[in-house]
């Protein structure tokens, strides 16, 4: 193995894995159950009120207000109606809450 490359694989050992990825947001207010594996080299959102069911594989972004289970990760539905929404969204969630997460 070249040293060169050595050395980069090794420099952080904390994470090996993520020198050029995106960062991931997650919104507000989002529930991610147990067992739930994100990809990072792919997802770098994960809208408002979101919901991920236990044991899932999230493999693509995942829209706000969306219940989004299985594996790979499929949208089953949404948990309002889409006008409500829009209105969530153009008023950001009504909830007073402002910040994201966001992992590196």
């Amino acid at each position: 193995m070249n040293l060169n490359l050595q050395a980069k694989l090794s420099s952080d050992l904390a994470k090996p894995y993520a020198k050029n990825k995106q960062k991931i947001t997650i919104g507000n207010d989002v529930f991610i159950g147990a067992h739930v594996f994100i990809n990072a080299s792919r997802v770098t959102t994960i809208g408002d009120s979101a919901v991920i069911g236990s044991g899932a594989v999230v493999i693509d972004d995942v829209p706000p207000y969306a219940i989004a289970a299985d594996m790979p990760t499929k949208i089953k539905r949404y948990r309002f109606a889409s006008d409500m929404i829009n209105v969530f969204l153009k008023t950001k969630g009504g909830f007073g809450m402002k910040k994201k997460l966001t992992l590196t």
